[in-house]
């Protein structure tokens, strides 16, 4: 989507001599532009304000503006290699909304035991994967249920469809679907 702010999900970072840091990406949302104000933040930092995109390359090329789906590698001075890695955003146009909790409909593959509150998987959103721990049960649908939902269930089985909430143990960036 090329509307609303700019957002680059980072997938590495690349020191240049003679350039700098390189934090190189997809666009996600919006467009992302050569002397853009940015932020950078997630991956379990407090981030970083007051960045200065100054140039911008696509495959070799120099290119002024990156808009949604695009893969480019961007310079902004002033920062170390050392302080971006995969799964941080950066953003243009604000934050980007550090997340400490999330809901997230949830579909039950396989579960040899069931799944109870306090069950901690591996988060995958964009390039980031982080740990978050199972908070809530909000409802969920069964086999044995149908159409119907059943409000705050104690665990979750194979096959079940569920509404549930995950608390984040790191800062993440995570934008709601609707947006």
């Amino acid at each position: 989507r090329a509307c609303g702010p700019g957002r680059l999900a980072v997938s590495c970072v690349k020191k240049v001599k003679g350039v700098g840091t390189v934090v190189v990406g997809r666009v996600v949302t919006g467009t992302v532009s050569v002397g853009d104000q940015a932020t950078l933040e997630g991956g379990g930092t407090t981030g970083q304000d007051n960045l200065k995109i100054r140039s911008m390359e696509r495959f070799h090329s120099t290119k002024p503006t990156a808009t949604a789906g695009e893969q480019v590698g961007v310079v902004v001075p002033g920062l170390g290699a050392d302080q971006v890695h995969r799964g941080m955003v950066l953003s243009t146009g604000g934050s980007a909304g550090v997340v400490t909790w999330f809901q997230a409909k949830v579909v039950m593959r396989h579960v040899v035991n069931g799944i109870r509150r306090g069950y901690e998987p591996l988060c995958l959103a964009h390039t980031a994967s982080f740990r978050v721990r199972l908070h809530r049960i909000v409802k969920r649908k069964t086999k044995a249920t149908g159409e119907d939902w059943e409000e705050s269930p104690p665990m979750l089985n194979t096959g079940d469809l569920a509404i549930v909430e995950f608390t984040v143990e790191q800062r993440q960036v995570l934008q709601p679907v609707a947006q």
